[in-house]
């Protein structure tokens, strides 16, 4: 798969090309960001005497 679009990558223009990187860019900084508010919420929130369905989220996490 990744040497598929590999290929396709570099059948593409150059200015398609530089858009292509950009969307993968933001695609892989919008999960980072997500991963660090949920790592936020795990820190700030967990609490191992209460048994809510939150702090069984957080611990699962």
């Amino acid at each position: 798969m990744l040497t598929n679009y590999w290929i396709y990558f570099y059948t593409l223009s150059k200015e398609q090309q530089l858009r292509q990187i950009a969307i993968i860019i933001v695609a892989l900084l919008a999960i980072n960001a997500i991963c660090v508010f949920l790592t936020f919420l795990k820190t700030k929130y967990l609490d191992n005497t209460k048994s809510s369905l939150f702090q069984k989220f957080l611990k699962i996490l």
